[in-house]
């Protein structure tokens, strides 16, 4: 039996039989404390009873008047939901069992004399589990709504629920006091200019096409700022729009950055279009004459003017990638260190220096860029550091990878310059290499550090790299 402290459970008992109810009434009385029984002759005092709402459980015979209790159960589901149903009849009617069950029945118990301790608790059991089954979806739609007030109190966003006329139901604590905006729309919020018209425009769409609208980029012009928006339709349990469901979030800084991008891209642009029209082109002609006189004089001076003109070539050459690492935006894909380090070893003009590949890694990177970079790391080994062989392998943690030679290495007062823009020890150098090198880098947010070789040559570590 249960402690005496638990709640009383009231039954209403359903029995044409009198004096079996009252028998039945004592005894579960007696054996529960928690147990009080009202007996009810027939099924439709038992439905007036139920109405008053007072029962946690209905105890019924089956043999009953103008109706069985089958039929009761039916009445009873239909008036009162889920209250606990107990079918208690005699033996020999074990035919109706299956039929009770099928009704929904929550249990059901064969009157049997001197029993009664077994019914008391299998009436208790029924009203536990009603207890326990209704709880259950009760604290689940608590969770729920504690879990949706966190969504609206903590997301740095404005998150909003509409009705069908764009009325404001619900409202983030973002963008503006919540207090100050439900039961209104946007049109009375913002007032009626444009950004609130269309705004408005767009409300009416999703909610009469069930059309999401996703990620659009909004700007107004009153305050001057930038949104990105979506908005859903939201749904009732009846399937018919209430309304919409939107999220909106701030991206002025974001396209702040990005025009201040264009603008630099746009000077870029103009950049390399001097550099390739209007150096390249009398460069050309010089190295064109230069070839001219070769034919006519062998001069060694000409071979002199000959490496200076090519020095300036390859030094524009640098300059117009430099620039377009500039230009370019980054589009990271999943790559293969390996098939980037195999594919750039065969682009590096090399006599013999041997590649060695160390191992794999897959990472996110912009596939061209880092091709760029290996093969920029590979040259400068090859013209500065005379090694035999190159080493590529991804970190020991995964976190990026190293291109490493068994050459000279680079000394350590000069570790701090060797990134700089123009910085050579080479004597036809164009200083560019390592300078495009950490520009790739930067633009994958990567960090790109040199230090020395486990040969005592120079080893480069790409770090931050996202593996996949």
């Amino acid at each position: 039996m249960s402690d005496q402290g638990d709640r009383a459970i009231h039954v209403l008992y359903v029995q044409a039989d009198t004096e079996v109810a009252e028998e039945t009434k004592t005894a579960l009385e007696r054996e529960s404390d928690r147990i009080t029984v009202l007996p009810v002759p027939t099924p439709q005092a038992g439905l007036v009873q139920l109405d008053s709402g007072r029962f946690d459980c209905v105890l019924s015979d089956h043999h009953l008047s103008g109706m069985d209790g089958t039929e009761l159960l039916t009445l009873v589901r239909e008036r009162h939901g889920d209250v606990p149903f107990v079918l208690y009849t005699d033996a020999g009617s074990e035919s109706v069992a299956s039929e009770a069950i099928a009704a929904g029945v929550d249990d059901y118990v064969i009157r049997q004399p001197e029993q009664y301790d077994r019914l008391a608790d299998r009436i208790e059991e029924a009203v536990r589990n009603a207890e326990t089954d209704s709880q259950q979806p009760a604290d689940l739609l608590e969770d729920k709504a504690n879990l949706l007030d966190q969504l609206f109190e903590q997301l740095p966003v404005s998150l909003y629920v509409k009705d069908t006329d764009g009325r404001h139901l619900y409202m983030s604590d973002y963008d503006v006091a919540p207090g100050a905006v439900l039961g209104k729309t946007d049109r009375e919020i913002y007032g009626d200019d444009e950004f609130a018209q269309e705004a408005a425009r767009d409300d009416c769409r999703v909610i009469e096409t069930g059309e999401p609208i996703i990620n659009k980029e909004e700007y107004n012009e009153d305050n001057g700022e930038w949104t990105l928006t979506s908005k859903v339709p939201w749904y009732g349990e009846d399937g018919e729009i209430n309304g919409l469901i939107g999220v909106t979030r701030f991206i002025t800084e974001k396209k702040e950055y990005e025009r201040e991008i264009e603008r630099k891209n746009e000077r870029l642009e103009k950049f390399a279009s001097v550099i390739s029209h209007d150096l390249r082109n009398p460069l050309t002609v010089a190295a064109g004459n230069v070839d001219l006189l070769r034919q006519e004089s062998d001069d060694s001076r000409l071979e002199r003017i000959g490496a200076a003109l090519d020095r300036m070539d390859a030094l524009i050459a640098d300059i117009l990638e430099l620039a377009r690492q500039g230009q370019s935006a980054i589009d990271p894909q999943p790559v293969s260190l390996a098939a980037l380090a195999r594919e750039a070893w065969e682009t590096v003009e090399t006599s013999d220096v041997e590649l060695d590949i160390a191992g794999d890694l897959r990472f996110h990177g912009d596939h061209q860029r880092v091709l760029e970079l290996l093969e920029n790391l590979m040259l400068n080994a090859c013209e500065h550091a005379d090694p035999e062989t190159i080493t590529v392998g991804p970190l020991a943690d995964a976190t990026g990878f190293y291109v490493a030679d068994d050459g000279s290495g680079i000394p350590e007062d000069m570790c701090g310059d060797i990134f700089r823009l123009g910085f050579t020890t080479g004597e036809n150098g164009t200083g560019f290499g390592l300078a495009i090198v950490s520009e790739i880098a930067e633009g994958h947010d990567w960090t790109v550090t040199a230090t020395e070789s486990e040969s005592g040559g120079a080893r480069f570590e790409i770090t931050g790299v996202e593996s996949c």
